[in-house]
């Protein structure tokens, strides 16, 4: 088990999840895991097209070293039946019980592996859905979708008592550093809890400028962030978060839904040897 930081002094904000109110006050705690303090929080994406695969998965992701599921849904193929997909929430669970629950619907043009895209309205209504049910504790979505369209679902879920990670990826390149910090600033401007980044660099000065904007961002805004540099080139960013303040990583188990994710089990040992070495604590001389 990893160890935790910064775990008192929490008031209550919606049903299971609570915002921290002393300490870090930059973190949300979600189900008991503080998101924004310590050691970088570890998300396990659930990526099988099955119900019964998908279960399995969560399960799995459970009994590892993993602090969050994601069920990203995209990969789901009966993610547009509104009540398959309430079912298997309710599945999801029982089988992580109150470990937190990140909820994904990654579209095409962000990476996502849905056989048939939502349209606009599609996507709002599925993450609707979802957050009312309050069946997820955090919903991502995509601020590709717009300042109006992500204003409403961000009202919608926090009204259900969840949170919301804003996320924006770039398969291509690295944005220049003000950019991204900029996309940190309008994700916190448009009512998001969490806000996170994925960026795929081209030369390895990228990924410097993938975390100085992190760092930045970190010491500017309000609210968790997370940064991550997308391959091999970027594996670093996958386990220095705390040094740079990235609040999450995220690892895999049989697989991956990025490229560049570590093992989870592996992550969470490196991560704890760097939380370690950070504190001062005794080690080989």
């Amino acid at each position: 088990m990893k160890e935790r930081a910064g775990d008192a002094g929490e008031t209550t904000d919606g049903p299971g999840k609570e915002r921290q109110a002393v300490g870090n006050e930059k973190s949300i705690v979600v189900r008991g895991v503080e998101i924004g303090g310590g050691i970088p929080k570890i998300c396990v994406p659930v990526v099988e097209t099955e119900e019964d695969a998908i279960c399995e998965a969560a399960a799995q992701a459970k009994r590892s070293a993993a602090d969050l599921v994601e069920w990203r849904a995209d990969y789901f193929g009966g993610v547009c039946d509104r009540d398959r997909v309430l079912r298997l929430l309710g599945k999801l669970r029982q089988r992580i019980g109150e470990m937190p629950l990140l909820f994904t619907y990654r579209t095409r043009e962000e990476g996502g592996a849905g056989s048939r895209q939502l349209s606009a309205e599609e996507y709002r209504e599925l993450n609707q859905t979802v957050a009312e049910s309050r069946a997820a504790d955090i919903l991502d979505v995509e601020i590709r979708v717009g300042k109006e369209a992500f204003s409403g679902l961000a009202e919608a879920v926090h009204e259900a008592g969840g949170y919301v990670l804003a996320s924006r990826h770039d398969f291509g390149k690295t944005p220049p550093e003000e950019e991204i910090l900029a996309s940190f600033e309008q994700m916190e401007a448009w009512g998001a809890d969490i806000l996170k980044q994925a960026v795929m660099p081209e030369k390895q000065e990228d990924l410097l400028t993938l975390l100085l904007a992190c760092r930045r961002a970190s010491f500017r805004l309000s609210r968790p962030v997370v940064a991550i540099s997308m391959g091999a080139m970027g594996t670093e960013s996958r386990i220095c978060g705390e040094a740079v303040g990235s609040a999450m990583t995220f690892g895999c188990m049989a697989k991956a839904s990025a490229p560049g994710q570590m093992d989870v089990q592996e992550l969470s040992e490196i991560l704890l040897a760097l939380h370690r070495a950070r504190a001062g604590k005794k080690g080989c001389s």
